[in-house]
């Protein structure tokens, strides 16, 4: 298949318009269906944008032995850099904030970074291997503008923000992209994400 390409934002990336989206199958198998084969025979023909999310159920984890078949995992000897460089690998998160002191415990979009990486790339109990990242982190399903409000939160003021009882997802993601550590939440300083985005479904104002 001779696919079309075209530029995605300005992330200067070359992606086929026909991503794979990570619900239906990948996220709701039925019977006699393969969802690791769906994506390896996806990447063989082409397709280079992979969605998936936190949300998504068992589909993070299917990318996962899909990935280990491709060898695009950075701790396989056999590592497939010039593929994984290919691939455009998006997830999600649901959480707005990205620390809450008064939920030290709590989920946030910081942990959610982590699940995805642990669960594509390592070993899916919290290992991450050296040179794993994700080409994008989107902050999932935003419908309101309090949401807008409260992933915003601390970007006033991102490069002071360690003593903070809440910092919003965009400001800790920020660092994890950066390689930054102005909110104490990146202190080895890890770059883990090349993009930050937004998805929503049901206000166009919201997202504007």
């Amino acid at each position: 298949f001779n696919l079309s390409h075209r530029t995605l934002g300005r992330t200067g990336r070359w992606v086929v318009p026909l991503g794979l989206g990570g619900q239906a199958t990948l996220q709701w198998t039925g019977p006699g269906l393969d969802p690791v084969d769906i994506i390896i025979r996806a990447v063989e023909l082409g397709v280079n944008y992979l969605d998936t999310a936190n949300a998504y159920g068992p589909s993070q984890a299917n990318y996962a032995q899909a990935f280990a078949r491709l060898h695009v995992t950075p701790a396989d000897p056999d590592y497939n850099a010039a593929l994984r460089e290919h691939l455009y690998i998006a997830t999600k998160t649901g959480q707005r904030y990205a620390f809450e002191r008064a939920r030290p415990t709590a989920a946030n979009a910081i942990s959610e970074l982590k699940r995805s990486l642990t669960v594509m790339f390592g070993d899916g109990n919290g290992w991450i291997p050296d040179g794993a990242y994700l080409d994008a982190i989107q902050i999932h399903n935003l419908t309101t503008q309090a949401q807008v409000d409260q992933i915003y939160e601390g970007m006033d003021d991102r490069f002071n923000l360690r003593n903070r009882d809440r910092i919003g997802a965009l400001a800790g993601l920020l660092d994890f992209r950066d390689g930054t550590n102005f909110t104490g939440l990146n202190p080895e300083r890890r770059h883990w994400i090349r993009h930050i985005g937004i998805t929503g479904h049901q206000s166009s104002p919201v997202l504007m």
